[in-house]
């Protein structure tokens, strides 16, 4: 089980969708089902991310939906359980 921090959404073309945030506890692996409101997203890779301020991991989830991409975005800043 992991507790991922949602920091932002976004769209890399022609691969997919990444999830950007901080991991609070727990393992991931790629090929993991994220259940978001009932939504099923594969994570696809695991990608760390150095910035300024924190350490960031990247999963990416792949192509989705504009409308669930939009449903993904809304839970920015939230925690969620994986």
């Amino acid at each position: 089980m992991l507790k991922f921090r949602i920091n932002t959404v976004f769209e890399i073309t022609n691969r997919g969708y990444v999830l950007l945030g901080e991991i609070l506890g727990g393992n991931i692996f790629a090929g993991a089902i994220i259940n978001i409101d009932n939504i099923e997203l594969r994570i696809q890779s695991i990608e760390p991310v150095r910035s300024v301020n924190m350490n960031e991991i990247g999963l990416m989830v792949g192509p989705i939906d504009g409308n669930v991409a939009t449903k993904i975005k809304a839970f920015i800043g939230q925690t969620i359980i994986i």
